[in-house]
């Protein structure tokens, strides 16, 4: 996406979802408005499994003639009962057709979309570096959004959960270490992924969004690291919507008591129950405004960094820092994007989870 690139600003009443799950991508005309430093360290995995050590599970793709993709972006278009689907695959250079390589599912905030994404979190960038294939897939409506919401359709657990295996059809992909983040709604929708799909996501990540879907106290544990900042006027970091959704031309409160909305770190803990941990914490400054926060003696890592003054914006992300206006506060302290794949890489789905 280049500089210049309009957002569609979410009307009210555009979409029965106005009053739900709003927050919630980008919502303006984003580059029309004008790092490094510490370092978070990936939270080991139980004592019995060592990252290094879990094979890889290797998808159908694997050695087979379909698998002549070169290196590159792809655009491709699924048919789908909610219409077109639109998707970004992006290829490294790493990829051979017989090594089995990672796979990110990288999910769009609400009206924001997948070309935006792009840019947005530069995830793809980093795969083509560190050599891990990234899919970039659009949600459904003209304002595009995702379905975490509980209504029956448009089915995207289905959607995305069937993506990953075609891409595991055409492309060498190492089913254990198959991820998906997401930010704002979309951080909503890895949420339910990870609460439902974890026989097809090894970890997950939530930027700006983390939720603990309902009725998602019983399942098999799954890693998980989430940022947000104090400062979300959209989601906030108390819970419920905030002031930044009248931008939207929406009531925060009528939006807020639609829903269930727990506080980021009370989602943290319960994702934290769920994996296993203790209710005990370790507490780390890894930057002069980021805490990160560890839970103890879990079966499956739960990792919350909390931006000190954040907004609704993705740590370290040059293009979120352009539009401080409608976001927010974007942290330079921490690049969410290189700390989120550090703890990828070192959360692999062990084999006593892996059901593939």
């Amino acid at each position: 996406m280049v500089a210049g690139l309009h957002i569609e600003r979410i009307r009210k009443g555009t979409t029965r979802w106005t009053l739900g799950f709003l927050a919630l991508g980008l919502v303006a005309t984003a580059c029309s408005e004008s790092g490094t430093g510490s370092t978070t360290t990936a939270v080991a995995l139980p004592p019995t499994t060592v990252a290094a050590d879990v094979a890889p599970d290797r998808s159908p793709g694997c050695g087979t003639d379909a698998m002549t993709a070169k290196a590159g972006q792809t655009e491709l278009r699924i048919p789908s009962p909610s219409g077109e689907r639109r998707s970004y695959l992006t290829v490294p250079p790493a990829h051979t057709g017989s090594k089995p390589l990672p796979l990110v599912v990288d999910l769009h905030g609400y009206s924001e979309g997948a070309q935006v994404h792009l840019e947005f979190t530069k995830m793809a960038e980093l795969g083509n570096k560190e050599g891990f294939v990234t899919l970039t897939p659009q949600g459904s409506g003209k304002v595009p959004y995702w379905n975490s919401f509980g209504s029956a359709t448009p089915d995207d657990v289905a959607f995305l959960t069937s993506l990953v295996a075609q891409v595991g059809e055409s492309h060498c992909i190492d089913r254990r270490r198959t991820f998906v983040a997401g930010m704002s709604n979309g951080a909503f929708m890895a949420s339910l992924m990870a609460c439902v799909g974890t026989q097809t996501f090894a970890a997950a990540a939530m930027v700006a969004g983390l939720q603990f879907p309902k009725d998602c106290e019983e399942g098999s544990s799954i890693p998980i690291i989430a940022f947000h900042g104090t400062d979300d006027t959209f989601v906030q970091y108390e819970g419920g919507f905030g002031e930044g959704v009248k931008s939207l031309g929406v009531d925060p409160a009528a939006a807020s008591t639609a829903n269930e909305n727990l506080s980021i770190p009370d989602a943290a803990a319960a994702w934290a129950k769920r994996n296993g941990c203790a209710q005990e914490t370790t507490s780390k400054k890894v930057a002069a405004d980021v805490e990160q926060l560890r839970w103890r003696d879990c079966v499956a890592a739960t990792e919350l960094n909390v931006i000190e003054g954040g907004g609704h914006s993705w740590p370290g992300s040059e293009f979120s820092g352009n539009i401080t206006s409608v976001v927010g506060k974007t942290t330079k302290s921490i690049d969410a994007t290189k700390e989120i794949w550090k703890f990828f890489k070192n959360h692999p789905d062990a084999p006593r989870r892996s059901g593939h």
